[in-house]
């Protein structure tokens, strides 16, 4: 329903609860007449009984992902289309599988016993890792958030379900040769489209790609040779990570600032939505295939941009750095980010310096 109340109040933007689209409308239309005052409330009890039945206790399952979807927009939340969409679609996975397998019809009914159940089958599924499951259960865990919150739920059973997490299992890839570097270095630079400087940044600043295509002009100190930084998997933690340049990166950012005209170092990527691509420009998995840089064959390893996370640790320790400076340079830590940034800048430099 979508229904309009008049000047200065919020329209109504409820489930109907049935797929029945002439019922929807007879429904819909219902609450119309009961806000002009053309019937009554008692009329509209009687004809929502005739149509669905006597009233379930609880939301029902079925209905939760859009009660969510409402919720956030009726706050107006900040929420990411992408992140309100996995939501979403969750809750609508998790309320088949309980149709089909279990007695739960409301939200009410989702005991942690079953949210255990619902996070084994999720973990049976081809290609799911441990580290994806207990995402899963924490997205879910946020959307019952909002069901307490607006009083469609007693608990959130979903804080508990979390597996140890297999660090094989979970391989994201690893360090690209030196001979493959070159490779993809140099059909990063005969694409274009800032795919060079995207690689060359990532290879002497361990930054994710995210952060990469984020980087802005006023994080760049090119005085002092460093990059100041929030990094996307600790930002949560408020923390300001000053990253130095190795004195190859600072040449190719000299350059480029010299002609810059965007807030963005590297302004189209920095707008690029992962999908759309311009004539000539392509995905990363693309360059891969085009410089000949391959998992070998064996399927143990995802090859993707992360891989310059892995390769910027290896040349770190190759040049003799130490396990700590390493990580303050990278943020590999568990629970004690905050301590690990806080580093003495000399050997960061020092330790960027003496890679090759």
């Amino acid at each position: 329903m979508d229904i309009y109340r008049g000047p200065g109040r919020k329209r109504i933007k409820r489930s109907t609860r049935t797929k029945d689209l002439s019922e929807a409308r007879i429904i819909e239309q219902g609450f119309v007449r009961v806000n002009r005052g053309e019937t009554t409330r008692e009329k509209m009890v009687q004809l929502l009984d005739a149509i669905l039945g006597p009233e379930e206790k609880g939301l029902p399952i079925e209905e939760i992902g859009q009660f969510y979807k409402s919720c956030v927009e009726d706050e107006k939340r900040k929420l990411g289309q992408k992140t309100l969409k996995t939501r979403v679609n969750l809750a609508g996975r998790f309320a088949e599988w309980a149709r089909r397998e279990s007695r739960v019809r409301t939200a009410d009914d989702v005991t942690v016993a079953v949210a255990w159940q619902f996070s084994e089958y999720i973990g049976k599924q081809a290609d799911v890792t441990n580290k994806t499951r207990n995402a899963y259960m924490s997205e879910l865990g946020t959307v019952w958030q909002m069901l307490i919150k607006r009083s469609r739920a007693k608990e959130n059973p979903w804080a508990i379900p979390r597996v140890q997490r297999d660090r094989d299992q979970e391989q994201t890839g690893r360090a690209f040769t030196r001979e493959e570097e070159k490779r993809i270095f140099e059909t990063a630079e005969k694409v274009g489209h800032e795919w060079f400087e995207m690689c060359v940044i990532a290879r002497y600043t361990g930054l994710r790609m995210t952060d990469v295509k984020g980087l802005k002009w006023s994080q760049v100190d090119m005085d002092n040779r460093r990059i100041i930084v929030k990094p996307i998997k600790t930002a949560r933690h408020g923390i300001e990570v000053g990253l130095p340049m190795h004195p190859k990166l600072a040449a190719i950012l000299a350059s480029r600032a010299q002609a810059r005209e965007d807030e963005y170092v590297l302004p189209e990527r920095a707008r690029h939505d992962g999908k759309k691509y311009f004539k000539g420009d392509m995905a990363f998995s693309k360059i891969l295939k085009l410089a000949k840089v391959t998992d070998d064959g064996d399927g143990k390893y995802k090859l993707s941009f992360h891989c310059w996370r892995h390769t910027f640790a290896t040349r770190l320790s190759e040049a003799g750095i130490d396990k700590d400076t390493r990580m303050a340079l990278g943020g590999w830590t568990v629970n004690e980010t905050e301590r690990i940034y806080n580093h003495d800048w000399q050997s960061l430099k020092t330790a960027i310096d003496a890679m090759e």
